[in-house]
């Protein structure tokens, strides 16, 4: 569990504690970056993720302290499907692709796999082909829609979980331990990126954290009016 020494980092960065937060102490700071958070809802922060391997790579935070999206409320779930409408249009008008969401998430703090952080976050990264077929070390199944898969985890495990979006808006799920640390984000990288760059403490990609907040301030996300309800249609993922 990556923690720094005043607790969780996500909590800090996004609930009125950003000095003491990893990303503040380590590069904030550091490569002048007064503020990453490219747009927020009542629940959810969005911002350029560590380790940006590509441009438009983006992690979306609920600000209060989930262990995992498949573990969240129904209304933060409803919340998020807005939040992914909104984020579908970000890549389509200025990356001109469709996007994978992927988790590495849990039920059980005593049981939280290969996971980096231990609070919810869903990773968004503009995407042109299928990677489903990448990941075959685990049985996947198959969901229509994220509250399908959410149903089939919660009565069925709550064993470390992989959640992965496809460029088709197809779910994946799949539930197994002994998953590796950032198990998805090497194996995307691999595929999309610089082979061998995926690790994230190593490999941190400012430039790209950098070029992503230059064109998420083009979008113009905070003049848009957010309606969790569906303001912005049909959802990507319902």
């Amino acid at each position: 569990m990556l923690v720094n020494d005043n607790g969780c980092p996500f909590c800090n960065e996004f609930n009125g504690r950003k000095e003491l937060s990893y990303f503040e102490v380590m590069y904030g700071s550091k490569y002048d970056i007064a503020e990453r958070c490219i747009f927020q809802t009542d629940n959810f922060s969005c911002v350029p993720s560590i380790g940006s391997f590509v441009e438009g790579y983006v992690l979306v935070v609920p600000k209060q302290h989930f262990l995992s999206v498949l573990t969240m409320p129904e209304s933060h779930i409803k919340e998020l499907l807005s939040i992914i409408r909104i984020l579908a249009s970000f890549y389509k008008s200025f990356y001109h692709q469709n996007f994978l969401i992927y988790e590495h998430g849990t039920a059980d703090i005593k049981n939280v796999g290969g996971m980096s952080v231990v609070h919810a976050h869903l990773h968004f990264l503009p995407c042109a082909q299928k990677v489903i077929s990448l990941f075959h070390e685990y049985e996947f199944l198959r969901f229509d829609s994220l509250f399908a898969a959410q149903k089939y985890y919660l009565e069925n495990s709550s064993h470390p979980y992989l959640l992965l979006k496809d460029i088709d808006n197809s779910i994946y799920l799949a539930i197994a331990e002994n998953i590796p640390s950032q198990y998805f984000r090497k194996k995307i990288c691999d595929f999309c990126s610089l082979k061998g760059t995926g690790d994230w403490k190593e490999y941190p990609y400012i430039d790209n954290i950098k070029k992503t907040l230059a064109t998420a301030k083009e979008f113009k996300f905070k003049e848009l009016q957010f309606d969790c309800e569906g303001l912005y249609g049909t959802p990507v993922v319902r």
